[in-house]
């Protein structure tokens, strides 16, 4: 299991990242704005406010990315290093 680590943790970080994502299935196929995606939220957010706001918004909306990438990022390289040092 501890070399599978690295694998599933690259499937993890693009899984996450294509659902956290995910614009166009929510503009489309979901009608009820309670269960939208952060994404179409932003779009709606970009044509009501202040281009300042817009991008706080980013910044902030970045955070649960980068958080799962440095955790993901983390478990590859210790796939990596551990191996090769036995």
């Amino acid at each position: 299991m501890n070399l599978s680590k690295p694998i599933l943790a690259v499937i993890a970080r693009g899984a996450f990242t294509g659902a956290y994502a995910n614009f166009m299935m929510a503009v489309i196929i979901i009608p009820k704005k309670d269960i939208w995606t952060l994404m179409v939220w932003m779009y709606q957010l970009q044509a009501q406010s202040h281009q300042s706001v817009v991008y706080a918004s980013l910044v902030i909306a970045a955070i649960p990315t980068f958080l799962v990438f440095v955790t993901c990022h983390n478990i590859i390289m210790r796939g990596i290093v551990v191996p090769s040092e036995k």
